[in-house]
């Protein structure tokens, strides 16, 4: 994503940006979207995987 490097975007951040933008351009609405998160969130917490998410 050049646009992304070209604002300064953290790298490892591309990924994450590419998977939305597709998400969004396939019509998955974003509120599903932050569903999904928040439910992988709450897996990796009850595996004992800290996400540093706050």
């Amino acid at each position: 994503m050049a646009a992304a490097s070209a604002i300064g975007v953290d790298p490892s951040l591309t990924t994450l940006l590419k998977l939305l933008d597709s998400s969004r351009t396939a019509g998955i609405k974003p509120e599903a979207i932050a569903e999904l998160a928040t439910i992988g969130v709450e897996a990796a917490r009850s595996r004992g995987i800290d996400l540093d998410t706050e």
